[in-house]
């Protein structure tokens, strides 16, 4: 299983080179719900961002701890 940080890096690559080759109009053109691609796009991953954001969270604590032990180890040692 890809970590969703991964898989919202993949999405928003892919969102930019899209947009890139689209033209101004379809990027600025809004569907029957009044929502350009930008919004669809913010609407559509927001679940993913908000597990991109607790899986961050949580791998910076964890490599916060091995850092402190890293720390402690190479302290006692000198």
């Amino acid at each position: 299983m890809r970590s969703p940080g991964m898989l919202l890096q993949e999405d928003l690559l892919l969102f930019e080179r899209v947009q890139k080759v689209s033209t101004t109009h379809f990027i600025k053109h809004f569907n029957c719900n009044k929502k350009t691609a930008e919004e669809l796009f913010v609407d559509s991953n927001a679940q993913i961002r908000e597990n991109a954001k607790e899986w961050l969270k949580l791998t910076a604590e964890n490599y916060s701890i091995v850092a402190v032990l890293i720390a402690t180890v190479a302290f006692s040692a000198a």
